[in-house]
C-alpha cells in the first residue's frame, strides 16, 4: 500500500493509523531503524484503537471534530508515553517472575542502558584506546546543561562534560574548568573509534540529587 492509497481511505481509518503512529513511535524512540514491517503494523493498530475510542468519545460529547483529533492523537502519545515510563517494565518484570522469559526485547545492551527511563546515571568514565581517560563525576548537575547529562550514538560515540582528564603517561587526574559563564559548558567529544571502555554509575530514578 503506498501513500496515495492511504489518502484514499476514510477520514476516520486515516486517523486512526496517524494516531496510532503518534503512540507507536513515541515507544520506539531511539529504535527506529530497528522495527519490522510486522512491528510496526501491529504497534499502530494497539495504540489507534486508544485514539479512536477517544475520538468517539469526544464525539459523542458533541465537540468539533478537530477537538476529536486532538483527543485522538493526544489519548495515543499519552498511552505511548504510559506504557515506556511505567508499565513496559512493569510487563517484562511480571514475564520474568512468571519464568517466561529473562529478555527485555531492548535490541542490545547500549539501548537498554540509553533508552530504559527506569534508571540515572550518576558518573561516567570514558578511557580511550591511546591511555587517556575523561571522567564526569557529578553528572545530576548537568541535567539543565544545553545537552543534559551525557549523549551517546549507535557507533559508541560519546560526549561528556569532562570535569577530570588523565592523560596517558600519567596516573593522575586533571581537574577541567568546564562551566565557563561566558563562553558555555565545555562539552568534550570523543569518536566511537577511540573508545576503549565505558564504566557508568547508576540509579533508580528518584535517587539522584545534585550536589550542594
Amino acid at each position: 500500500m503506498e501513500i496515495k492509497d492511504l489518502l484514499e481511505l476514510p477520514v476516520y481509518l486515516q486517523l486512526m493509523l496517524v494516531s496510532g503512529y503518534v503512540g507507536y513511535s513515541t515507544t520506539r524512540r531511539g529504535q527506529a531503524d530497528k522495527q519490522r514491517a510486522d512491528q510496526v503494523l501491529y504497534g499502530v493498530l494497539v495504540f489507534g484503537f486508544i485514539g479512536s475510542f477517544a475520538y468517539d468519545f469526544a464525539e459523542s460529547r458533541g465537540l468539533p471534530f478537530w477537538w476529536g483529533v486532538a483527543a485522538s492523537v493526544g489519548a495515543s502519545w499519552i498511552a505511548g508515553v504510559v506504557w515506556t515510563l511505567k508499565l513496559r517494565n512493569y510487563y517484562f518484570l511480571l514475564l520474568h517472575r512468571a519464568r517466561v522469559t529473562n529478555a527485555d526485547d531492548y535490541d542490545s545492551t547500549w539501548d537498554k542502558l540509553s533508552l530504559d527511563t527506569s534508571i540515572a546515571f550518576t558518573q561516567v568514565v570514558v578511557y580511550k584506546k591511546d591511555g587517556s581517560a575523561y571522567s564526569c563525576e557529578k553528572l545530576p548537575d548537568y541535567d539543565r546543561a544545553p545537552i543534559p547529562r551525557f549523549q551517546t550514538d549507535k557507533t559508541g560515540a560519546i560526549a561528556l562534560y569532562a570535569e577530570f582528564k588523565k592523560r596517558p603517561d600519567s596516573d593522575d587526574w586533571e581537574e577541567q574548568d568546564v562551566n565557563g559563564d561566558e563562553w558555555g559548558t565545555l562539552l568534550t567529544y570523543i569518536p566511537g573509534s577511540e573508545v576503549a571502555e565505558i564504566r557508568l554509575r547508576v540509579l533508580p530514578v528518584g535517587g539522584v540529587k545534585p550536589s550542594a
